[in-house]
């Protein structure tokens, strides 16, 4: 839904119907996370959605109807040095546990599982930031 800042009413931009929508919020095998948020721009005329693991950025007329799809084929986005140590580091530095209410010792989640296929793990091309486009 799209609405104007303070606003209720809007309108539908995306929903489980439009095909480049769900591909773009659906994880592929590989990826290190699922995406809950995505790249997307809209005027009063044009919408445009980006998958960020496709590297395709969908146009589409104001009430959804596809216009044209653009893909960029590249290998996949993967972790450069810097966000690699970063990532190894906070992985290893999580809490593996957490004291109940009762004093009891409950699990986390334990991603150091993920330190040996780090290397081969998937990043999205786009953030959850807005697309910039030229009108």
């Amino acid at each position: 839904m799209r609405s104007a800042i303070g606003e209720s009413d809007g309108r539908v931009l995306f929903d489980s119907t439009n095909a480049a929508f769900v591909t773009a919020i659906t994880k592929r095998t590989g990826q290190a996370t699922s995406p809950t948020q995505f790249s997307y721009t809209a005027t009063a005329d044009r919408m445009w959605v980006a998958d960020p693991w496709e590297y395709r950025i969908s146009t589409f007329n104001s009430d959804g109807t596809p216009i044209t799809s653009f893909v960029h084929a590249i290998e996949p986005n993967r972790f450069g040095p810097r966000a690699m140590a970063e990532t190894r580091a906070r992985i290893a530095k999580a809490p593996r546990f957490m004291r109940g209410p009762n004093g009891e010792r409950i699990a986390l989640p334990d991603d150091r599982g993920r330190l040996d296929t780090l290397e081969r793990e998937s990043i999205r091309h786009f953030t959850r930031n807005a697309l910039h486009v030229l009108n």
